[in-house]
């Protein structure tokens, strides 16, 4: 890429192009110093010198109204000597998101569509990072759903995906499409521990067996993937002492933590919370012999 330090030799030495090449910089809204630039370019075929020119005097604009025209007008330029997607054109369009807010959506979009054709996938996702963290919540909303589906469908990213729709989620709580989305990757990238806390944040709006079920979920997603028996356990004892209706699942979870080998504490407190839990589900001794006692009286 050019730079102010490699202007060709011919063109420091030509008269028309240092004269209007020192007004363009002197006023950057001096639109004859520009056409006088361009027509330069156009006789001689050294389009590279008016780049640095255009380039270095976005450089030092800082106000959307003389920043804003001179982007679209170096864009214009390049476009048509180099090409919808060449490294001086992302220059243009990075610094016309800097000094024009207006400019803003056209020049983030051209962006998007250069680095999603050239896969430059760490490129575009640090564009909508920052996008994405200086705009309102509705526009973040809709930058974050993009971000996300190309993460997921065109990039590859699951990680990146997840964060997104982790994102989205926080600002659309009750969208269950962002939700099954979200679950779907978070199992699919292996991120158990993420995917853990997602079912534990909808337990609240959960009641009863279906409450007792994402509790056991949990508990399976623990000790399976996780190796983490003490989670387990935990999370099964959270589950009976919500009294479930059928505590078969429960049941057979203790067992298996009871005979996990790795952790002896907590196998014995499995077992201690089985032998409760069964001691509870079984009729008292009691009333056995009663009913016993009764039938053999007829």
């Amino acid at each position: 890429m050019a730079t102010e330090e490699t202007f060709d030799e011919s063109a420091i030495n030509d008269p028309t192009f240092t004269e209007a090449s020192a007004a363009a910089r002197a006023n950057p809204s001096d639109d004859a110093a520009w056409d006088a630039l361009e027509d330069w370019a156009g006789a001689t075929q050294r389009p590279d010198d008016v780049s640095v020119v255009y380039r270095a005097a976005l450089a030092k604009v800082s106000t959307a109204a003389v920043g804003g025209p001179l982007a679209q007008r170096a864009l214009n330029f390049h476009e048509e000597w180099f090409g919808e997607d060449a490294p001086q054109i992302i220059e243009v369009l990075e610094r016309a998101m800097v000094v024009d807010p207006d400019a803003s959506d056209w020049a983030f979009q051209r962006l998007t569509v250069i680095y999603t054709g050239a896969e430059r996938w760490d490129e575009l996702f640090t564009l909508y990072d920052r996008a994405i963290a200086k705009t309102d919540d509705e526009r973040k909303a809709v930058l974050l759903e993009e971000a996300a589906q190309t993460a997921k469908d065109f990039a590859g990213r699951s990680d990146r995906a997840v964060d997104y729709l982790s994102q989205l989620r926080a600002l659309r709580p009750d969208d269950a499409g962002v939700a099954s989305n979200l679950e779907r990757l978070l199992e699919r990238a292996e991120r158990w521990a993420d995917l853990i806390a997602f079912w534990r944040a909808s337990l609240d709006t959960r009641t009863g067996g279906d409450a007792h079920a994402q509790r056991m979920r949990i508990a399976v997603t623990y000790l399976d993937k996780l190796g983490d028996s003490a989670g387990a356990l935990g999370e099964v004892k959270a589950a009976l002492a919500q009294a479930p209706a059928d505590a078969t699942e429960a049941v057979a979870m203790l067992e298996r933590i009871v005979a996990d080998e790795r952790h002896d504490r907590v196998g014995r407190s499995a077992l201690q919370s089985l032998r409760n839990t069964t001691a509870r589900a079984a009729p008292p001794t009691w009333c056995a012999h009663r009913h016993g006692a009764g039938a053999r009286g007829r």
